[in-house]
């Protein structure tokens, strides 16, 4: 039960975002093993001076095109789930949406399930 906030620069077309958030989706279900219906994301567009990014900081340059995303997941992956689904995620950006890899951080942050409320004023339970 990811949540995913993606922060880039504004001017992004609605097409793009809309295949930017559906292919983040993709790739959660199929390396990072989430369901297909569990699909929670904030896309926010912020004006170039609100996204300050070191361009040159390891695996860089970096551009304008810049993308970070940021996922709260609520368990652990192995090691080798994570590595697989990194660059999985930046290889289909970059196929797709011409979004270079050296453009695309990714932060995962572990929590627990006591940690979410998905409604109603519950905590989550695992079943």
């Amino acid at each position: 039960m990811p949540f995913t906030r993606i922060t880039l620069r504004q001017g992004r077309s609605p097409s793009f975002i809309q295949d930017l958030s559906s292919l983040l989706q993709q790739n959660l279900v199929a390396w990072f093993d989430v369901p297909p219906g569990d699909c929670f994301q904030v896309i926010d567009q912020v004006p170039p001076e609100s996204l300050v990014v070191d361009r040159d900081y390891i695996c860089g340059p970096r551009s304008k095109d810049f993308i970070l995303l940021h996922i709260v997941a609520g368990r652990e992956r192995d090691l080798e789930t994570q590595r697989m689904f990194y660059r999985r995620l930046t290889e289909t950006l970059e196929q797709k949406l011409h979004v270079r890899t050296q453009d695309v951080m990714i932060v995962v942050t572990l929590n627990r399930p006591q940690d979410w409320s998905l409604g109603g004023g519950a905590m989550f339970a695992l079943p």
